[in-house]
């Protein structure tokens, strides 16, 4: 994954296009989507995964 892909977060169901991927000082890497409308939205690396397009094929 990388910045601009369409995401979706496994765990809560959020989905946006990544803005930031980072990693904090000890802790695992995160990544930063914005969502549709707008929110930041900041969670581990490893719950994001790519969204499917509409017309069934993903990346």
């Amino acid at each position: 994954m990388e910045i601009g892909d369409r995401v979706v977060c496994m765990v809560s169901g959020v989905r946006g296009v990544i803005t930031k991927i980072y990693t904090p000082t000890a802790s695992a890497m995160q990544i930063m989507v914005c969502t549709d409308d707008g929110r930041l939205y900041h969670a581990p690396y490893s719950t994001w995964r790519l969204e499917e397009v509409k017309d069934g094929k993903g990346d």
